[in-house]
């Protein structure tokens, strides 16, 4: 049987642990034994992965998170054959004491853009960490090419394995007259569908791929409706700040696009562009979230 110990920063409901549940709530037992390990924070997903008959434990308190001690501990108790680090601490603590400890297969997924990792300081620390993993997975081609901008890895070293919600042809867990009632209501023909992304807008999550997604959708299905929900993840003005800066990526997707039309059709050369705006937005400075001629004085 293969033991594999799954070591992540945190435990509580984000994106990479909800993915780790699933993953690890589908092996087979009879060929694979997981554990997980996380390093701080309250563990709210711990009792579901003890529900699934995974084993979830802590590994010391949130001051010793950047400590390998207590994971080289668990290491030599439990003697995985691969130990899976997800997000930055935990690639940092599961790296070195898996290496440490003489672990057979070391492997790491990258869920994120990570802004931190732009820093060239930051960056050579992060690639000398990385090149212990034998793979590095990656979950998006935007995180992939994010990696070998950032920490110049080879493109050998890295797997793409695409993480999300497929869609299922079947219908199965949809409900019809839910979804007539939808379309119904937003006056949107019956058989035409409908695209929803349920997401966290900020730049660590490449909105860039995200708006030129939904902007290839909207030309493939006009007459269909796309949603985005977002949730106010770091307060009210950071998450305006965030839905902000999506509005911008999106208009440059499609400034980008008139102006590559204008160069192929030998017109750029000879035109003026104008860029204006009739108002700008406050965004919580001087304590207000008004437009400026509105804002108080």
């Amino acid at each position: 049987m293969i033991r594999v110990l799954n070591i992540v920063t945190t435990l509580d409901i984000g994106g990479a642990e909800a993915q780790i549940l699933d993953v690890v709530s589908r092996l087979d037992r009879a060929r694979f034994h997981p554990v997980v390990a996380w390093l701080k924070g309250e563990g709210e997903l711990a009792p579901e992965f003890e529900a699934a008959g995974v084993r979830a434990i802590r590994l010391g308190a949130d001051r010793r998170a950047l400590s390998p001690g207590p994971a080289i501990r668990l290491l030599r108790a439990f003697r995985p054959h691969v130990v899976h680090t997800h997000l930055g601490k935990a690639d940092v603590v599961g790296a070195t004491a898996a290496r440490f400890a003489g672990v057979p297969v070391l492997v790491s997924t990258k869920h994120n853009e990570d802004d931190y990792l732009r820093y060239p300081p930051v960056a050579a620390f992060a690639h000398g960490i990385a090149r212990l993993a034998d793979k590095i997975v990656v979950i998006s081609d935007a995180v992939g090419r994010f990696l070998r901008r950032t920490l110049l890895l080879p493109e050998r070293h890295l797997r793409r394995i695409r993480y999300g919600y497929a869609p299922n042809g079947s219908g199965g867990g949809r409900d019809p007259d839910v979804a007539a009632e939808l379309k119904s209501e937003f006056r949107i023909e019956q058989r035409a569908k409908i695209v929803t992304c349920v997401a966290r807008l900020t730049k660590q999550k490449g909105l860039t791929d995200l708006l030129r997604a939904m902007s290839r959708l909207r030309e493939a299905t006009p007459e269909g409706m796309r949603s985005i929900f977002t949730e106010e993840v770091y307060g009210r003005i950071e998450s305006q700040i965030a839905l902000y800066d999506s509005e911008i990526v999106y208009m440059d997707v499609f400034l980008g696009r008139l102006l590559d039309k204008l160069k192929a059709d030998g017109l750029f050369e000879n035109t003026m562009i104008v860029i204006t705006a009739d108002h700008g937005e406050l965004l919580g400075e001087d304590g207000s979230q008004l437009i400026p001629p509105f804002a108080p004085p």
